[in-house]
């Protein structure tokens, strides 16, 4: 009764908050007359460019432009009606401000609402300018977004966000349009060969499967996959879904070790996901030997970059069929991919939060910091640790930044819980100043319900002091870990930044950013002074209490990048 009776008050309260908006409403049939309105505008424009043209300099007054719908009747042409509003001398509030780039050359002055509303909303992903509006008790119209932008401007300045939004987000927009334009070239050769090699692979693994069931069924339906695996073969059952017992990966990846077709079903799925995804799916999205994905800054909470269309960061880093799939991803005109990227950055970011001296002497000095963690939890002295105790080690240091619990710890490098839960304690005994930091940032959430990172982003955390312990615990490890990926993100987008504005008279653009790594497309000649500028401004993009060290690997494509 409680919680009905706050959901009753929070409805009441978005009630009031309703604002009473009075506009007019001129309808502009021309370019002349569009060209008189212009005259004297304000030192703002609001802009709708959709299925309708709207623009407004104040609350007060919507201009509707009739558009021309064929060649035959009247209004204004779309572009030419675009590009002439986009001409004016004036801050430019759009709601996604990167087609206005891409498509019509815009380059004056603007104030994105979607990345404003993301910020200063704890990170949480806008579904567009209608659900922003109506969210905000507004209409939808240009007038009510001029009250969106005072309205933020004033939100971004007491949520000290200034620095984040003018000078971090707001001037990357252009950067990502500029590079989602130059768009990455790609050998359609490799792609047509991967392609028939996926497919006798994947005919391969079906048969065996067939064999292996002693029948011919829809490896892709979970139903008759459920039938093969539980009814006919009697493995154990998992959790129940709908349509019966569930064969989603953590099902199966449960059952390995059980039965042989268990690996087989696990590859056939790998590698249908990555024909489907990354072979025959990259082919129709090249458009003249170039693939263009879109990148986008309000979809993650932590602050990283994602892309789609395709979604170039989700093939996997390290597998032999990623690297296949990059291969197809070239230089452009006979040149070479260059590829930065920053080691170890979210635990170098651990050591300059949680200043740790032990931490902090290990990256000064350049030590290997998983061996100095191995030796420290293994017990052993620094040279008799093994590469499995190193590895085993690497995975407690990239744990401790998820906030991993024994548990965890003990699927991830096989082991029992018991001993991992020693091995967690082991690390905070030697790290004592990342268990204070990883502490004080799961106290600072509860008290203010969000986590900051290092340029003030501020991501919600609205199930941090939840009753339900699996949402508040999801919640305690977000509050450890997005101080350090969402920190490691902006350091990234400032290099971005940096890079961009010193290669603009380079033949040499970047063209892609996923994660840690910065992709250029270089020309020979101009190979060493790129490199030169990507790990000047990569190692300097912030001042840490440790250094920020910067790997770069050259090569004719992306699959031979290491």
């Amino acid at each position: 009764m409680t919680s009905l009776l706050k959901s009753f008050e929070s409805d009441e309260v978005k009630e009031q908050e309703k604002t009473e908006l009075k506009y007019g409403v001129t309808e502009l049939s021309n370019l002349d007359d569009i060209k008189r309105v212009l005259k004297g505008t304000g030192d703002k424009i609001a802009l709708i460019a959709g299925s309708e043209l709207s623009f407004a300099f104040d609350e007060t007054m919507q201009y509707s432009v009739s558009l021309q719908k064929d060649l035959f009747s009247e209004g204004a042409d779309f572009s030419e009606a675009l590009k002439t509003i986009l001409s004016q001398d004036a801050v430019f509030i759009f709601y996604d401000t990167k087609p206005f780039i891409r498509l019509f050359g815009f380059r004056g002055k603007y104030f994105d609402l979607s990345l404003a509303y993301h910020l200063a909303n704890g990170c949480v992903t806008p579904k567009g300018l209608s659900h922003v509006l109506e969210a905000e008790g507004l209409p939808y119209s240009p007038c009510s977004m001029i009250v969106l932008y005072k309205r933020y401007q004033e939100k971004i300045k007491e949520m000290s966000l200034d620095r984040l939004v003018y000078d971090i987000e707001f001037p990357l927009v252009k950067v990502l349009a500029d590079m989602e334009s130059r768009g990455v070239s790609v050998d359609i050769k490799v792609l047509d060969e991967l392609s028939k090699k996926y497919d006798k692979m994947i005919n391969e693994t079906a048969l065996k499967i067939y064999a292996l069931a002693k029948e011919r069924f829809n490896i892709a339906s979970p139903r008759q996959l459920g039938e093969i695996l539980y009814d006919k073969m009697g493995l154990k059952r998992g959790k129940k879904t709908k349509t019966g017992y569930s064969v989603d990966e953590e099902a199966l990846s449960n059952l390995k070790g059980e039965h042989e077709i268990i690996d087989e079903i696990l590859k056939w799925r790998h590698l249908s996901k990555l024909q489907g995804t990354y072979v025959t799916g990259l082919r129709p999205l090249v458009k003249e030997g170039k693939l263009h994905t879109e990148f986008n800054q309000v979809v993650t909470a932590t602050g990283r970059l994602s892309s789609v269309n395709p979604n170039l960061q989700n093939l996997p880093a390290r597998s032999a069929e990623a690297a296949e799939i990059k291969k197809a991803f070239i230089g452009s005109q006979g040149g070479v991919l260059i590829s930065a990227d920053y080691s170890q950055i979210e635990l170098r970011l651990l050591a300059h939060f949680s200043e740790d001296e032990r931490l902090i002497e290990a990256y000064k000095t350049s030590e290997d910091i998983h061996a100095i963690t191995a030796s420290a939890v293994f017990k052993v002295p620094l040279d008799k640790v093994t590469s499995q105790m190193r590895r085993d080690a690497k995975a407690v240091n990239f744990g401790i930044i998820y906030g991993i619990s024994g548990y965890g710890l003990s699927q991830n490098i096989g082991m029992p819980v018991s001993k991992a839960k020693e091995f967690i304690e082991a690390y905070f005994e030697m790290y004592p100043k990342v268990k204070t930091f990883m502490d004080n940032c799961v106290k600072k959430a509860r008290d203010t319900g969000y986590a900051i990172t290092l340029f003030g982003r501020k991501r919600a955390l609205p199930d941090i002091n939840s009753s339900n312990a699996q949402r508040r615990n999801a919640a305690e490890r977000m509050a450890m870990n997005t101080p350090l990926q969402g920190s490691a993100a902006e350091i990234v987008k400032i290099a971005m930044l940096s890079i961009e504005e010193r290669l603009k008279d380079f033949k040499s653009k970047m063209i892609l950013q996923v994660h840690d790594e910065l992709i250029v497309d270089a020309a020979k000649e101009e190979a060493d002074e790129v490199i030169k500028i990507l790990v000047e401004e990569m190692s300097n993009a912030a001042k840490l209490k440790v250094p920020l060290v910067v790997n770069y690997t050259v090569a004719e494509n992306w699959g031979l990048l290491k």
